[in-house]
């Protein structure tokens, strides 16, 4: 419990006398508690112990502060039995280093100014200036900010990266799963052994995990940055040099293919001059790929009858295979493609799809082909049914291009013709664009 005294304070009307430590004498009396300990009377700070005030350097609820006769504290820089001391605004001491007007200084527990000490806290100078950057103490190395805050954990200093432990000591040839050091405390990049364990540091210090490609070479890596080795990261199979097999793999009875970039992914892939198809990845048997058939080993044996739900499919496999460009639509009509005299199918994409389903179709197919092709690529065009050059029923294109709209009659020629060139060998048509 602690010791209390009461002081009698007289608070006199006309004339207020007031005395700390001693009695007031007046007529009306009011009893103020003083505790030991600092207390403010009068908006003086004082401290009081049994009831007696007590000035100097005082200790209490382990603050310390220099006590003035006739109350207050003392303020910044004071010499007190030959040492020296800076008491902050609130008239407290300092202990470990503190900036000075931008100086940094070394103080003792005791508050007192460290003069010439080296301490794994700090190291001073004959003035008590804090030393700072790289300093040796007791056979470790410590690091020093500006601030003088101590470094710790993993810090650059001057483009080179150290490690330090938690008690600030430079970390010299230390292994462990989250770094490793030289004999200088650099920390090690790349390939390094911990224990049993082999891991991969990054240059931004991070641990490899996953599947990793490092120097042209495909690796493996659990969760906690150790290689993986003889094991499965998902469907990546590892050997036991923890690096991703290549060549076929078969994972819950799925296949899969793994070249030296990685895993084969959608589409049509050779492998050793076999075409084979695969979705997510997986190697598509009994099936198909977009318009292309695959057997039971997954080859491609052809592709699928055009129709209307695959019909935009077929239009970018004849531009992916002949060529997003002018000629590559005309080569695309006249591949294999055979003339025969009928009648119009139906519509553009009922003509388009008799001609690549059966080889063979009159203007109607070659000109609606042409034209969804042409479409395909972000052009504006149109699919023009008119007279032809013969005097009969003739179906044609017209494309618009940067310099204006051109006319494309693939029966005859891959290049356009000018609308006067049209007219002079007799087309005609009603359509106005």
């Amino acid at each position: 419990m602690k010791l209390r005294k009461k002081l009698l304070m007289g608070i006199v009307i006309l004339a207020l006398i007031n005395i700390p430590g001693g009695i007031v004498k007046g007529a009306n009396e009011n009893i103020i508690e003083i505790e030991d300990g600092e207390n403010i009377i009068n908006g003086k700070r004082w401290f009081y112990k049994d009831g007696e005030i007590l000035t100097g350097l005082q200790t209490h609820n382990e603050k310390t502060a220099f006590y003035l006769d006739g109350g207050g504290v003392a303020k910044e820089w004071k010499e007190i039995d030959g040492k020296q001391y800076y008491f902050l605004v609130n008239g407290s001491t300092i202990q470990g280093i503190h900036i000075i007007k931008d100086i940094p200084y070394g103080f003792n527990k005791d508050g007192s100014l460290a003069i010439s000490e080296v301490t794994p806290e700090y190291v001073t100078d004959e003035n008590g200036i804090a030393q700072l950057g790289w300093q040796s103490v007791e056979g470790n190395d410590y690091y020093f900010f500006n601030d003088g805050i101590k470094a710790i954990g993993i810090q650059e200093i001057d483009g080179v990266t150290y490690a330090f432990n938690e008690d600030s000591t430079l970390a010299k040839l230390k292994t462990t799963t989250e770094y490793v050091t030289n004999e200088n405390g650099i920390v090690q990049l790349g390939w390094q052994t911990v224990g049993d364990n082999t891991y991969y540091f990054s240059s931004d210090l991070s641990k490899a995990t996953g599947i990793q490609e490092i120097d042209g070479q495909q690796y493996g890596f659990n969760e906690d940055g150790s290689l993986a080795r003889n094991q499965s990261i998902g469907i990546y199979q590892l050997d036991e040099n923890g690096i991703v097999k290549l060549g076929w793999q078969i994972v819950d009875g799925k296949k899969y293919y793994f070249t030296d970039e990685g895993l084969i992914n959608d589409g049509i892939h050779t492998i050793n001059e076999v075409k084979y198809g695969f979705k997510d990845g997986t190697l598509v048997t009994n099936g198909h790929v977009g318009i292309y058939k695959t057997d039971i080993e997954g080859k491609i044996t052809g592709k699928l009858p055009v129709d209307r739900e695959n019909f935009q499919t077929h239009i970018i496999d004849k531009l992916d295979t002949f060529g997003w460009n002018e000629n590559g639509v005309y080569e695309a009509i006249r591949y294999k493609y055979k003339y025969k005299n009928i009648s119009s199918q139906g519509d553009t994409i009922d003509n388009a799809i008799y001609l690549i389903n059966n080889g063979k179709t009159s203007c109607y197919g070659y000109a609606a082909l042409a034209y969804h092709m042409w479409l395909a690529m972000g052009y504006d065009a149109r699919y023009i049914v008119g007279t032809g050059r013969l005097g009969g029923e003739h179906a044609w294109i017209a494309v618009k291009l940067p310099e204006g709209w051109s006319y494309y009659d693939t029966m005859y020629m891959a290049t356009p013709y000018t609308k006067s060139q049209l007219v002079n060998m007799g087309y005609k048509w009603n359509i106005e664009f």
